[in-house]
């Protein structure tokens, strides 16, 4: 009968594996991980070397926007600014370290373009979104966007309640007017930004 107990095993009945078929297959262990981690800095070197690519392409587009010059229009040096832009967006890493360092420098060059082309801050807020946008989870974005857009759209229907009657039952409210129109107007440019970053995102 069981007692319960484990028994002891028996390692007498298991044969020895031959000392060649050991060998043998040890040296097999032994190439399959001298493969593998091969491999594995063939890929890290290819990255690594990718990486710095990038970096100097990035590099150049930001010397590019340095020495800028404007064209004889206004929409021809748009167009050479956006044709820069896209070209940024389409480089792939850079090394980890390198990441934010160089962005500054894009944003410090790109901005100063846009004043000498006196590019609105609504459509330099929107050039920085689609940079940004390849960093970001779009559909976890575009549902953030939809429902700021909601408290907007709720707060603007808030506020505009209360101008309607503060200018019925107040004649000495002309300066709470004003601030609440102001910040009504101010909300209802932020739902028009929003909607152009969710048709960014859309068009994805």
């Amino acid at each position: 009968m069981p007692s319960g107990k484990k028994q002891p095993i028996n390692w007498c009945k298991f044969k020895k594996r031959p000392r060649k078929h050991s060998e043998a297959l040890w040296k097999r262990f032994i190439g399959a991980c001298d493969y593998f981690f091969e491999k594995k800095n063939e890929q890290f070197s290819g990255q690594k070397k990718e990486e710095t690519e990038n970096l100097a392409k990035k590099k150049e587009i930001i010397e590019k926007l340095k020495n800028f010059q404007k064209a004889e229009t206004e929409k021809e040096s748009l167009a050479t600014v956006r044709t820069l832009t896209d070209e940024w967006k389409t480089i792939g890493f850079v090394p980890f370290k390198e990441k934010d360092t160089i962005y500054q420098e894009y944003r410090k060059a790109l901005d100063k373009v846009y004043d000498e082309l006196n590019v609105e801050k609504s459509q330099r807020h929107l050039d920085n979104f689609q940079n940004r946008l390849d960093n970001l989870d779009g559909d976890k974005e575009r549902r953030k966007l939809v429902r700021t857009y909601e408290f907007l759209k709720s707060e603007i229907a808030t506020y505009e309640n209360n101008l309607n009657f503060l200018s019925i039952s107040s004649k000495k409210g002309g300066g709470l007017l004003q601030e609440i129109e102001r910040k009504v107007e101010k909300m209802k440019n932020e739902m028009q930004l929003i909607e152009k970053k969710i048709d960014i995102i859309d068009q994805q």
